[in-house]
């Protein structure tokens, strides 16, 4: 999973705890969605020191290794900011692009470059690509230990 800026540093994932909430609230929220369309998500986050990238991928659970739906949000970290508040600001850009997903039959909005937002005076970034975040993650593990 590619941050939107080049650091030199590896990231430090977000809480495993703060994923699998974000996860399962995502899945109690889009259920009937879901389960319509045969799908499941995934959450990925990682911290740099200035940015938080967040990834969410709509899967299909029969065939894991497909290409899913990824979108991928990166914001800016600021010390002043109040996490709490970033962290459901989140949430809730997540729901604006799920919510967009799910109520078009003819879905086709990739934006593979990093486009910029606004949401609640909150500054953001996304893409929104076919990238599978999970073997992404796997390989960039791999890598790592060469």
């Amino acid at each position: 999973m590619l941050a939107r800026k080049n650091f030199e540093a590896s990231p430090t994932p977000l809480s495993e705890e703060w994923v699998a909430e974000f996860e399962k609230s995502l899945h109690h929220i889009y259920k009937n969605e879901l389960d319509k369309n045969s799908r499941t998500i995934e959450v990925f986050g990682d911290a740099y020191h200035d940015e938080i990238v967040v990834a969410i991928s709509l899967i299909s659970p029969s065939s894991p290794n497909s290409a899913p739906v990824s979108f991928i949000l990166s914001l800016d970290l600021d010390k002043k900011e109040n996490a709490t508040k970033l962290l459901k600001n989140i949430l809730d850009i997540t729901g604006v692009f799920l919510d967009q997903y799910f109520n078009s039959h003819e879905w086709d909005d990739y934006s593979p470059t990093w486009t910029e937002a606004t949401y609640k005076k909150t500054l953001f970034y996304y893409q929104v690509t076919r990238e599978n975040i999970r073997l992404s993650k796997m390989a960039d593990g791999l890598l790592s230990n060469n």
